[in-house]
């Protein structure tokens, strides 16, 4: 079975401002994360900043408190239910994953790599009736969605 979805390794790392690139400044993180007052460049910032440090990987219980943090400051935030989701994807918490990305697609129902990621988790979770409809409906926001087309095959595979 394919991995989730390669876009959650893409990382914007910096904001345009003027014609030049201005990367973050990460040294106000510290381990005591603090969440009192945030301007919405702020919390642009931790959330790269997890994303930077690969935190899914590396801290996977960090991730998921800034993740968190994050959705308590903009709860309609479906890119931060996406992540925090994948988190708990990575962790093996899936039935947190599923409701993670149930959350992001309440936002945003046309978010394909949703749907997919959260195909995959039902296909671990050997829901393979859900993970079939999961990966129809990426596909049918995305029809270009390759990943989603060889699980959604693989899956009526092993359904037989």
């Amino acid at each position: 079975l394919k991995n989730l979805s390669p876009r959650m390794g893409h990382v914007c790392v910096g904001l345009q401002l003027n014609g030049k690139l201005k990367l973050f400044d990460t040294s106000f993180l510290s381990s005591d994360i603090q969440f009192q007052s945030f301007n919405p460049v702020t919390l642009r910032q931790y959330l790269s900043y997890d994303l930077l440090n690969q935190g899914n990987k590396v801290e996977p219980d960090k991730s998921i408190l800034v993740y968190t943090k994050a959705l308590q400051i903009d709860p309609q935030n479906a890119e931060a239910y996406f992540n925090r989701g994948n988190v708990f994807y990575k962790k093996g918490e899936f039935d947190k994953a599923i409701t993670d990305y149930t959350k992001a697609l309440g936002i945003n129902p046309q978010y394909a790599e949703v749907y997919y990621n959260r195909g995959v988790v039902w296909s671990n979770k050997e829901e393979l009736d859900k993970a079939i409809a999961d990966f129809t409906q990426a596909l049918g926001i995305n029809p270009q969605y390759i990943e989603a087309y060889f699980n959604r095959g693989f899956n009526w595979y092993k359904k037989g």
